[in-house]
């Protein structure tokens, strides 16, 4: 049973500078869900949310001042830093393939509007690329359910009818906080649908890593820059690493447009978003 959060637990933040845009009426608020952050005006808009946000956070969450959400805590360094362009790093024991310089790349997701999930892209990294996603699935035909789960454990999940390698973020009862391997989204699963990684498994690499694209600030959300961002995802880009190899601009593979001034761009159509600081990857 969904636990709802109720008007008094509402809280509202004095500074000013905490001011984001509901997500789901464009009201300017100062609360947000208490687990990921994204602004709401008032409880009601939560409820009528929750058909498109309980695949973020479960059970429904309180609304709470800006500053005092969990989504530091669950979010906040999960992936690190953009990594220096040739060095292979491990998470674990997984090798990370990171995009070269200048290559071809397609954003798998948006964390925030100023942090993206990419993986490079070439005739021979896609094979690979498949030949592992269909090692995994045939892996978890016979897998074991996982047991004794904790963060950063690497698991198998079955999502309908295949299995993906998932991270372990959170746990909350029978409800676990994942995120995908391959494609760097996050979401709420049961215990039930975990298994455990066989050790061959820990052997693989990791196609898909997260960068911070330079000169864009985080912006509070609202539908249609959601709609906006998801869009960007069906086009191919060139990864160019900038600020110490720290942040990257992505230019789109067939015109050499910048995809970060296009963000600021079409972002500043919306006065009322308020632009924050995006949550620390260190």
């Amino acid at each position: 049973m969904l636990s709802s959060a109720s008007a008094d637990s509402v809280c509202e933040s004095p500074d000013d500078d905490n001011i984001g845009v509901c997500v789901f009426c464009l009201t300017a608020t100062k609360r947000v869900c208490q687990k990921c952050a994204d602004y709401y005006c008032s409880v009601e808009c939560q409820h009528r949310d929750w058909p498109r946000h309980r695949y973020i956070c479960f059970p429904m969450p309180n609304l709470v001042p800006p500053k005092c959400s969990e989504a530091d805590v669950h979010w906040s360094g999960m992936l690190g830093s953009c990594t220096p362009v040739n060095e292979r790093t491990e998470r674990g024991n997984h090798e990370v393939l990171m995009p070269e310089p200048n290559s071809r790349v397609w954003i798998t997701n948006f964390r925030k509007s100023d942090i993206v999930h990419v993986r490079q892209t070439s005739k021979s990294l896609d094979k690979k690329y498949q030949e592992v996603c269909e090692q995994i699935n045939e892996w978890g035909k016979t897998a074991p359910p996982a047991k004794n789960l904790y963060s950063k454990q690497i698991v198998l999940m079955q999502y309908f009818d295949r299995y993906y390698r998932v991270e372990v973020i959170y746990r909350n009862g029978d409800t676990v906080l994942v995120i995908f391997i391959d494609s760097g989204k996050f979401f709420w699963t049961t215990y039930n649908s975990l298994f455990e990684m066989p050790l061959e498994g820990h052997q693989l690499p990791f196609f898909c890593t997260q960068a911070q694209l330079m000169n864009v600030p985080y912006f509070s959300g609202n539908l249609q820059i959601t709609e906006f961002l998801r869009m960007c995802q069906k086009h191919e880009y060139i990864i160019t690493y900038l600020d110490g190899e720290q942040s990257v601009e992505l230019l789109y593979a067939e015109t050499g447009k910048s995809l970060n001034s296009e963000i600021n761009e079409v972002f500043c159509d919306f006065p009322t978003i308020h632009r924050t600081t995006a949550l620390s990857s260190d």
